[in-house]
């Protein structure tokens, strides 16, 4: 897929992510759910989480910003929002595998471009350092 193609994906993407987001507010707010009212109003904020990259000389591939807004999807909407992860036992599992599949593809990207010089087997040790550390975070240091 060209990259100009998904450029339009994503544009369309995060547009239909603002409009559901904002349909998830008005249901929420009319379930009086305060919660899920609250997150729907940080989201969009998430949304825009891959620009910022952009400052610190990270730019991102559109193919990584495609699986970042359906991670947003599957979390924040449908998850949160909606209320699939009280509905069923496994779905916290599914969105929690794709972020660390995230994370690694992120953590990649930041070696990749910060140590040239280096060979494979050292970048592929740091990757792996890299998702022992945020799931550190999650499990032991209680994280979330």
């Amino acid at each position: 897929m060209n990259e100009n193609k998904l450029l339009k994906i994503n544009k369309y993407f995060r547009i239909t992510l603002l409009i559901l987001f904002l349909l998830g507010f008005v249901y929420n707010y009319y379930k009086e759910d305060w919660y899920s009212v609250a997150i729907t109003l940080i989201s969009p904020i998430v949304i825009y989480v891959p620009h910022i990259f952009k400052y610190f000389k990270l730019e991102l591939n559109e193919h990584y910003k495609l699986l970042y807004y359906l991670i947003v999807f599957l979390g924040l909407l449908i998850g949160e929002t909606v209320g699939i992860y009280i509905m069923t036992y496994w779905y916290d599992k599914l969105v929690h595998g794709l972020t660390g599949l995230l994370l690694s593809i992120l953590g990649t990207i930041i070696l990749t471009k910060r140590s040239e010089k280096k060979n494979m087997a050292h970048k592929l040790w740091k990757i792996l350092l890299f998702g022992i550390f945020c799931g550190a975070n999650k499990y032991c240091l209680g994280i979330n």
